[in-house]
């Protein structure tokens, strides 16, 4: 790691313009080119416009993916929140103060925040034993 650090940074800043190579993702790609020699020869063939298509459907799929999961959890946290009252009124002052378009990120984040700090003193009190 450290020789590859220190090989970068001799480089000369002509080369810098060139795209840095993983090798084991390159590995790894190798291996599945010689495994499935019938689907490269299929995406050698296709056009240029249809494989960025195909790239960007990807993208555009995986931001899908994460805004399904950002709203599947933002219900169980806003659930979370109304069971605890005290924390809602703290949130939702501190959010008010935010500008308008960082307010629901933030308001999320912030309940995030809260189950972790309340999940961290329960850990630091320790087990409740009667005595």
């Amino acid at each position: 790691m450290a020789q590859k650090l220190s090989q970068k940074l001799a480089a000369p800043a002509a080369s810098q313009n060139e795209p840095v190579i993983n090798e084991e993702i390159q590995t790894k790609i190798n291996a599945f080119r010689a495994q499935n020699p019938k689907f490269v020869e299929y995406l050698r063939q296709l056009p240029r416009e249809r494989v960025e298509n195909m790239a960007i459907l990807r993208k555009i799929e995986q931001a899908e993916q994460k805004e399904r999961f950002r709203q599947a959890s933002s219900v169980k946290l806003e659930a979370w929140l109304k069971e605890r009252p005290e924390i809602a009124t703290q949130i939702a002052e501190r959010v008010a103060t935010l500008p308008a378009e960082k307010q629901a990120g933030a308001r999320i984040n912030m309940i995030r925040s809260a189950i972790e700090r309340q999940a961290l003193q329960q850990v630091q009190s320790g087990p409740k034993v009667a005595v």
